[in-house]
């Protein structure tokens, strides 16, 4: 039963990932050059967080889960970028 329940949280967080990645896919597409600097990415990740609040606020859940992806999804896009401009930078985080 344990392995059930463990293979059923797997797949919910696979479908989430799934559309953390839809959402990044997206955001290449829309803004195609991310903000070089630290301070203007946490700018963009602010505003979507602030996005979140609103949700709340508002009590609109359909609202909020999908702010949440896209905060998801700059946070993604930011770590990307870093990636990329560190290569060397040991990634492998436990």
């Amino acid at each position: 039963m344990e392995l059930i329940s463990e293979l059923s949280k797997h797949q919910d967080r696979m479908y989430i990932y799934e559309e953390i990645s839809a959402e990044r896919n997206f955001q290449d597409k829309k803004h195609p050059d991310f903000q070089p600097d630290n301070a203007h990415r946490l700018a963009v990740l602010t505003e979507e967080v602030g996005e979140v609040a609103k949700g709340i606020q508002e009590k609109d859940i359909t609202n909020l889960r999908y702010e949440l992806i896209q905060v998801a999804a700059v946070a993604v896009r930011w770590i990307e970028a870093i990636d990329k401009s560190y290569p060397s930078l040991d990634n492998k985080q436990k």
